[in-house]
């Protein structure tokens, strides 16, 4: 494995650990979603719970690429390492357009 791979999994280890941050500061105002005092919205929940878990995997994103590079695995470590980025880009083109 060569020094520019190293520097593109730790800039992904950066980012995702960025997202982590921003994924928590999120998820602390989840409660906000149901001022309203109406649980029953199935569509609201999943929301949340959805909102509450993106930290959790930004995470686990962010440690586990280095695993599967300690293997020898690099697509999967890619894959990995970039889902939690895709997943924070496709939610803002759905919030943002």
């Amino acid at each position: 494995m060569g020094w520019r791979t190293k520097v593109a999994f730790v800039l992904l280890t950066l980012v995702n650990l960025a997202l982590v941050l921003f994924g928590a500061w999120l998820a602390l105002w989840t409660p906000m979603l149901f001022d309203s005092g109406s649980t029953q919205d199935k569509g609201l929940v999943a929301a949340a719970v959805s909102i509450m878990l993106f930290p959790v995997l930004a995470l686990i994103c962010a440690l586990l690429p280095w695993l599967f590079l300690w293997l020898r695995w690099r697509r999967t470590a890619v894959a990995i390492a970039i889902l939690p980025i895709l997943i924070a880009a496709g939610a803002a083109l759905f919030v943002f357009t």
